[in-house]
């Protein structure tokens, strides 16, 4: 999903989870990286994080960095309704 057009997003977060057995929830934390052309895609840098769930609390397992991404890239399109049972 693209951001609309002339549309410039300062910071992108949302939560999900993986869709392996374990249906971790992650998180998604990228802010912008730097100004670009008005012609050109905002970039955005941060990370992932993966947690796991014992006893009702969460802990982080993984991080993985965000790094010159864009708003249509998958790994920030975060879908809360992965979480649901």
């Amino acid at each position: 999903m693209a951001a609309p057009r002339g549309r410039r997003v300062a910071a992108i977060s949302g939560y999900g989870c993986t869709g392996d057995a374990h249906r971790r929830p992650y998180v998604v934390d990228a802010r912008w990286d730097e100004s670009p052309p008005e012609s050109e895609q905002i970039r955005y840098d941060g990370e992932v994080v993966t947690f796991t769930l014992t006893g009702g609390v969460a802990r982080p397992v993984a991080t993985a960095p965000l790094e010159d991404v864009t708003w249509d890239d998958p790994r920030v399109r975060a879908d809360p309704a992965t979480c649901a049972p």
